[in-house]
Formats: C-alpha cells, sequence, structure tokens
C-alpha cells in the first residue's frame, strides 16, 4: 500500500481517470448510433485503463526505484504501460474522427506505442547501450507521431466541418502535450537524468494521465453533433446541429 504524499497523489489520480471513465460510460450507454458510439468506447477504454493503474499504485504495487544515481528516482511502470494502450487508442480514434487514410492512423497508432514502450523500456533498462537505443527509439516514434498528426491527419481534418477541425485541434494539443511529457519524463526524469526537482515526478506523472486520458475523451465525445460531421459519409444536417464548439 503507498503511503504518505505519494499516496494522496494516487488517489487523486485514481478518482480523475475513474470519474471520466465512468463518465463516458454513462454518455455512451444510450448513444444508438455506432459510429458515435465507438468515440465514447475509445475514451471509456483509455480512461478506465489508466484508473486501473492508479488502483495498483494505490495498493503499491509498480513503483521500481531506478536511476538518478542514488538509485531513488521511482519508474511506475503501471501507468507507464497503460500509455502503450492508451496512445494507440486516442490515435485511432483521432484518425478515424479526421477522416484519415486507414494506413495513416495505423501508422500513428503504432508509433505512438512504440513511443511509450520504449520510454518504458528505457527507464527500466540499466545504464548502458539498450538504455540509450531505448530511448533513442522513443524519441524517434514520438517524432513520428507529431509528423503525423501535424501533417497528414491534420491535413485531412482541415478539409472537415469547422467544428471537426476546432475539436482536432484541441484534442491534438492535448495528445502532443501528454504524449512529450510523458515520454520525456520517462526517458530522462526517471532513466538517469535528474531533470526534475525532488518531488516533483508524482505531481507532473499526476497531471499528465489524468488530463492526457480525460481531456481528449472529453473533446472528442461532448458534442453529438461535432461527431455527426465527422462521419465520413454523412453531410446531412444533424437534429442537434447548434455549433458548441465553433467558439
Amino acid at each position: 500500500m503507498a503511503s504518505g504524499l505519494a499516496l494522496v497523489w494516487f488517489a487523486l489520480g485514481l478518482a480523475g481517470t475513474a470519474v471520466g471513465a465512468v463518465a463516458f460510460l454513462g454518455a455512451g450507454w444510450t448513444e444508438p448510433d455506432p459510429w458515435k458510439r465507438r468515440f465514447y468506447v475509445y475514451s471509456t477504454a483509455a480512461a478506465g485503463a489508466m484508473a486501473g493503474a492508479y488502483v495498483l499504485a494505490v495498493l503499491g504495487v509498480g513503483r521500481l526505484p531506478i536511476g538518478g544515481g542514488d538509485g531513488t528516482s521511482p519508474v511506475f511502470w503501471a501507468r507507464a504501460i497503460a500509455w502503450t494502450g492508451v496512445a494507440p487508442v486516442f490515435l485511432l480514434a483521432l484518425g478515424r474522427f479526421a477522416g484519415a487514410e486507414p494506413t495513416t492512423t495505423q501508422r500513428a497508432a503504432g508509433l505512438g506505442g512504440g513511443a511509450a514502450a520504449g520510454g518504458l523500456l528505457a527507464a527500466l533498462l540499466p545504464a548502458g547501450p539498450l538504455s540509450i537505443l531505448g530511448r533513442v527509439a522513443a524519441g524517434a516514434c514520438l517524432v513520428g507521431v507529431l509528423a503525423l498528426l501535424f501533417g497528414p491527419m491534420g491535413s485531412s481534418a482541415s478539409r472537415r466541418h469547422r467544428s471537426v477541425v476546432a475539436t482536432y485541434g484541441r484534442v491534438r494539443a492535448t495528445l502532443a502535450v501528454a504524449l512529450v511529457a510523458s515520454v520525456g519524463v520517462g526517458v530522462a526524469g526517471v532513466a538517469g537524468l535528474d531533470v526534475l526537482p525532488r518531488g516533483a515526478t508524482l505531481p507532473l506523472f499526476l497531471a499528465v494521465d489524468v488530463g492526457g486520458v480525460v481531456l481528449p475523451g472529453f473533446f472528442l465525445c461532448r458534442s453529438r453533433a461535432v461527431l455527426h460531421w465527422a462521419r465520413p459519409e454523412d453531410r446531412s444536417e444533424p437534429d442537434d446541429v447548434a455549433d458548441t464548439t465553433a467558439n
């Protein structure tokens, strides 16, 4: 069982991600349209996976004292493993939402998972060539994801309804910040490069994890009208046509 301030941070992370998962599940439960419902499923799965990781953290599972020279910098592998699933799920959702080519979406999802996995392996491996290789691989995958988000996927989204463009921009920005922060902390802050002040790792993890799984789901699912406009084959006027994302 975690204790002290760490328990407080873990409990906050669990509460934030669990509330998000329940909210997405409840909102999508009565959605009859399979196209719209899939985005609630994506968001529920991502938040639920991260909530599960924080359950383990609260129970004291998943903390490894690695790196930092004195061996006290923690790697919380449960949340890092969760990101290897969360990143591909949201990148798949965002690619579908933007109307990107399936191969582009699949490539982004694979690179997102690779970036998260590379960061985790780099942190877990002892200092040496393999750890360096893991950091390089994670960085390369991250650059690839960003190139696709701001390149082909962004270009596809730009040809859609203005509400889709606005929502895509919000989700893209949130995911980009979360991935850069998560991979950056995993590679640098806990793998022998003490770039974070002592005590700052857990609050940063909390902000990245909760914001990175709840905000993208919120932006994607908050308006059924926007999900209607994102449907590739349907350009008819939705019933709830009021544009809630234009401002």
